[in-house]
């Protein structure tokens, strides 16, 4: 049977953790409309996270992380270290452009980066436009 390996993606990400000095992180970074409720009588926190695949609940302690495509998903506190880890960006970064050509050198996409995060969705976004062929990464 063929093995496969996770493409490497970087992702953002917040721990769930139902505190007053935590909610503000929480809240900017959740869409409107998502916001911590109680179940079990008020003993317990959750998020209730509307995905493709219908409604994913969240619990206290899960971490909330925002896809490539700008999806939100739970991963499960335990999960979540074995899946990810902490993002540092390399000191000395230069500004990189993305440029993407058609079959017949026509330039169909362009885009200035200013970090390895931004240089990782400019990549992404040219591989995901129907006219680009050839894509160039240029100092």
């Amino acid at each position: 049977m063929p093995k496969f390996r996770k493409k490497p993606l970087i992702v953002e990400a917040v721990q769930f953790i139902f505190e007053p000095e935590r909610c503000k992180e929480l809240a900017d970074f959740l869409p409107d409309g998502i916001a911590p409720h109680a179940i079990d009588h008020g003993n317990e926190y959750v998020l209730d996270i509307p995905t493709k695949e219908g409604t994913m609940r969240a619990y206290e302690g899960d971490w909330i992380v925002r896809g490539a495509a700008g999806e939100l998903y739970p991963v499960k506190e335990d999960i979540f270290p074995l899946t990810f880890e902490l993002y540092q960006e390399s000191p000395g970064y230069k500004g990189k452009i993305v440029n993407g050509y058609d079959d017949k050198g026509g330039l169909w996409f362009s885009k200035e980066t200013n970090s390895e995060q931004e240089l990782h969705a400019a990549l992404r976004e040219a591989r995901e436009t129907p006219e680009v062929t050839v894509i160039e990464i240029r100092e």
